[in-house]
């Protein structure tokens, strides 16, 4: 590891200049907000929780199709630890710090723990402010009903109380970015999704 940069400036100049730097960065500003006492492994987990999708083009596609599947969502979390885990060893991490910045990477989608929960609200909430769902509608890569529903479940995914307060005006502002006025709309691919979804029992609402 190079000496004079903290391991936490060589992720932030690595994540920056890519397409998602933005959502990585407010994502380690977030977790600071909501956990001030965040030890290096956590905030590095947060600036590169999505790195798959730096050193993969086709990965953002692939989770903008199947954002809402469970193995398709698990598959992105792992592949980003793995690219994660191998970037730190690269730089000469102790490989007990990259075992621990993985484990969180494996979970910022579904939390699960003090740590991997508020993990997955600063990534909700920098989703929310930064709200890629919106460029996605007008790159054509998304409906306006997916867009909406993507923002609802990145904000009703959050489980610490402080962080849903900070959640609900974030909301807002990406709804009236995607949506016409307040409306709820739907197109035929979503009704079909979410009538499948509640078959299967694991609709994410």
């Amino acid at each position: 590891m190079n000496g004079t940069r903290s391991l936490e400036a060589e992720a932030l100049a690595w994540v920056a200049p890519h397409r998602n730097g933005r959502h990585l960065i407010r994502t380690r500003d977030w977790l600071r907000e909501l956990r001030p006492d965040a030890g290096e492994p956590l905030v590095l987990a947060a600036l590169l929780h999505d790195v798959d999708r730096n050193v993969d083009e086709e990965a953002l596609d692939r989770h903008i199709a199947a954002w809402d599947e469970p193995a398709a969502v698990q598959a992105h979390a792992e592949q980003a630890a793995e690219v994660a885990g191998a970037w730190l060893r690269n730089r000469g991490a102790d490989e007990a710090l990259v075992s621990v910045v993985a484990a969180l990477i494996r979970r910022h989608e579904t939390g699960g723990g003090e740590d991997a929960d508020a993990l997955q609200a600063a990534d909700s909430l920098s989703f929310l402010e930064t709200n890629p769902a919106a460029t996605w509608v007008r790159e054509g890569r998304a409906s306006r009903a997916e867009a909406e529903r993507k923002l609802r479940w990145m904000h009703d995914r959050i489980r610490p109380d402080r962080a849903r307060a900070a959640a609900a005006p974030l909301l807002r502002r990406a709804l009236r970015e995607v949506v016409p006025g307040d409306s709820v709309v739907q197109d035929g691919a979503l009704a079909e999704r979410a009538r499948r979804q509640a078959n299967e029992g694991r609709a994410h609402g």
